[in-house]
């Protein structure tokens, strides 16, 4: 079940034009727009208002992938790299990724940021990068140079990263050292290497959703790989998010609409 807080975040949405991304405080919601920079909604007052490039520092206005930590906003503004924003002070930071792979596009055309459990920043583009804010060390992993991250989710060890163009790779958190790979070249049962969402659930079951084949599983421990269409109850295997509830069911939102598997019958 939805919670209030989660509930008043959609209730406000139809003020914010095109959101990408939503993090519920406390005292505001923050809403990430693709087109319209930042929206906040005071719980207190009702109030909401818009942070754009015409009224703020933010560098762009196409916020496509939102994190939190501690009183920052971290966002991925497409075209302008990655950038935060103070809840406390109301500062606007911008971290330039103008490092440009030989053969590829500009890596400020970032799709996503998320935290592992170090509080480190995982921002994904063009290359991978990650962000350290004790430091302010930016360090970008060569080997995913050009791989067009497209999503990221961790266990307690590792992040499965995936891409457009190579699959997902399984990289070592602490090291930062890649330890596995899926894709077409290393797995012949593996689909496609145009990958565009990856969840990882409690079970060891690494969900992928395809460009243009759908909805698939991996076994972590075994590689073994599994299909989900309409035969499994799957209408739509465009998937944008998953989340597991506590009885180890999966959630799941697609371009047309939410589905449910069930854990049981393993059907949706």
């Amino acid at each position: 079940m939805l919670s209030q807080k989660n509930m008043e975040a959609f209730s406000i949405l139809k003020d914010f034009k095109l959101a990408s991304s939503v993090i519920p405080e406390d005292d505001r919601i923050y809403v990430g727009t693709d087109s319209y920079g930042l929206g906040i909604y005071d719980r207190q007052t009702g109030l909401s208002k818009m942070l754009d490039t015409s009224n703020s520092d933010l560098p762009g206005n196409n916020i496509v992938s939102m994190s939190k930590s501690g009183d920052k906003i971290w966002m991925a503004i497409y075209t302008k790299g990655l950038c935060s924003y103070n809840t406390s002070t109301g500062t606007i930071m911008t971290y330039s990724l103008e490092d440009r792979d030989e053969l590829y596009v500009d890596n400020n055309k970032v799709w996503i940021v998320v935290h592992d459990k170090y509080g480190r920043l995982w921002v994904g583009g063009p290359s991978l990068f990650i962000f350290s804010e004790k430091d302010s060390k930016l360090i970008k992993l060569e080997e995913l140079g050009g791989k067009f991250i497209s999503a990221i989710t961790f266990t307690d060890e590792f992040a499965y990263v995936a891409t457009r163009n190579a699959g997902i790779f399984k990289i070592e958190i602490n090291s930062l050292e890649i330890s596995d790979a899926f894709n077409c070249q290393t797995n012949s049962d593996f689909p496609e290497n145009d990958v565009r969402y990856v969840y990882m659930d409690k079970k060891s079951r690494l969900w992928f959703s395809t460009q243009t084949l759908g909805l698939y599983s991996i076994n972590d421990n075994n590689g073994r790989i599994e299909r989900y269409d309409g035969l499994s109850g799957l209408l739509n295997g465009n998937v944008t998010s998953m989340r597991e509830d506590n009885s180890g069911n999966i959630w799941i939102g697609t371009m047309n609409g939410m589905h449910y598997y069930s854990y049981t019958s393993g059907q949706f």
